[in-house]
């Protein structure tokens, strides 16, 4: 057994080696300590930190309680364990935060965390509330300016939410991703310039697909506008009539006569407001004569009913984790009579039809007959072709919803911003219906209402 002034002297040597980045042999010291009688709050706490980072989750739990058991007023082993519970337990994470706040109201972490915690359990107004007492603390954090963002977004105060957003911009992993000229002159908002304005996507074909008509209302106002994004979507943006030239992603333009502007950014330029979104569709179409012949090549007298389950994967490590939906779930409409379900989706999630059940009821398409390239542009021909589409919030629902296609959409419990809370509509999309989960992971109740609305309307007057 190691006596007091021991345990001490181990527990500092611990504490510096964690501090430089060597958690295992600092897990190790903990564990020697523990393991010889140790009590300290602080070394449970500290090796919960080390599992917690290491996703084992269940130890990290144990070891907070333990630091607890022996300070209940620990306010670092609160934070630590809500930050363990809070996507599982949000109800108990949250108790555990607001304790950490009462033993230390300066701790602005955890009012940050609290303010999610709360977003993930819909009680919005009180997130909003939570975010703005952490940036009173520390004003010039941009995540704490993002994270408000996302909740005054979702609560439909678009003019503050859109402004905040803005600070996104600050974060330099952002700030490369999207790849903005940063050296060329940027356009200062004068609707009287004589520069060609060149509006610059954002990563993510969903936002584009939703914001390239923002860029139409600027050239109502007299501007020459131009749009960059990937060269593939060219085809299907060009039918938009939204804007005058074309740049593909990698392509220059010239800054004497040119400044840029982030398309993403209009919103909050223009002023909108859920009143003021221009909602008139379509805005996007097909080919005629590729509509046609998937007219040809889909079933006749069948309900048609256009599926995609599967977003892009980068996105389930974030916030917005749980937005695709797992195929099984669709067999609930599969079984429908005189329904027909025609695969809309392309790479991740075609992996599942090899286990699907029901995949003699699923009509795919190789990419002879269903190219990838011109991106969406075929999928755009298709989508025409259908009485319907049911899909995961991924970009082919902004797509049918440009397209003026009926289009039902399943939403997991707290959603992306742009589908607000508790509403069964889009400002967005007149031709979109919402089906929200009641409970997180409930896919099956969405498709059980789903289901339900499909049968209740046989002929197919979607």
């Amino acid at each position: 057994m190691f006596n007091i002034e021991q345990l001490e002297q181990l527990k500092h040597r611990a504490v510096g080696i964690h501090l430089a980045g060597q958690s295992k042999q600092a897990e190790d010291i903990y564990r020697r300590m523990i393991a010889h009688g140790s009590t300290d709050p602080e070394v449970f706490h500290n090796l919960g930190i080390i599992c917690s980072s290491t996703k084992r989750q269940v130890q990290a739990i144990s070891l907070f309680r333990a630091s607890l058991s022996v300070n209940p007023d620990f306010a670092e082993a609160h934070f630590g364990l809500a930050g363990t519970l809070a996507e599982m337990h949000p109800a108990e994470a949250e108790k555990h935060y607001r304790r950490a706040l009462a033993l230390s109201p300066g701790m602005t972490i955890a009012k940050d965390q609290l303010g999610i915690v709360l977003w993930r359990m819909g009680r919005i107004h009180e997130s909003i509330e939570s975010f703005r007492s952490a940036i009173k603390d520390r004003p010039d954090s941009v995540s704490l300016h993002n994270h408000l963002s996302m909740s005054l977004l979702l609560d439909g105060q678009l003019e503050e939410g859109f402004a905040e957003a803005e600070h996104r911009f600050q974060m330099e992993k952002y700030r490369r991703a999207c790849k903005m000229p940063w050296k060329k002159r940027q356009w200062d908002g004068d609707f009287s310039t004589r520069d060609t304005v060149v509006f610059i996507a954002e990563p993510g074909f969903g936002d584009l697909f939703q914001y390239v008509r923002l860029a139409g209302q600027v050239r109502q106002r007299g501007v020459w506008v131009a749009l960059q994004a990937k060269g593939s979507v060219r085809a299907l943006l060009d039918t938009s009539g939204c804007y005058d030239t074309f740049y593909a992603a990698d392509e220059d333009f010239d800054e004497a006569t040119h400044s840029w502007y982030p398309l993403f950014s209009l919103p909050h330029l223009l002023g909108t407001t859920l009143d003021s979104i221009p909602a008139t569709v379509p805005y996007l179409s097909a080919e005629q004569e590729k509509v046609e012949r998937w007219k040809k090549i889909l079933p006749q007298g069948k309900r048609l009913i256009g599926i995609n389950w599967q977003g892009n994967p980068a996105h389930e490590t974030t916030l917005l984790g749980g937005r695709s939906i797992p195929l099984k779930f669709f067999s609930a409409i599969a079984s429908l009579p005189d329904v027909v379900l025609v695969s809309l989706q392309k790479q991740h999630g075609l992996e599942q039809l090899a286990s699907c059940p029901f995949r003699d009821k699923i009509l795919l398409f190789d990419e002879t007959t269903y190219p990838s390239e011109p991106a969406f542009l075929e999928a755009a021909a298709m989508i025409k072709a259908l009485d319907l589409v049911v899909t995961s919030d991924t970009s082919i629902a902004h797509l049918a919803g440009a397209l003026a296609t009926p289009v039902w959409v399943g939403l997991q419990y707290i959603p992306d911003f742009r589908w607000l809370l508790e509403r069964n509509d889009s400002p967005w999309y007149p031709s979109m219906k919402l089906y929200r989960q009641q409970a997180p992971h409930d896919w099956t109740s969405v498709f059980a209402r789903i289901k339900n609305d499909l049968g209740n309307d046989p002929v197919g007057n979607f």
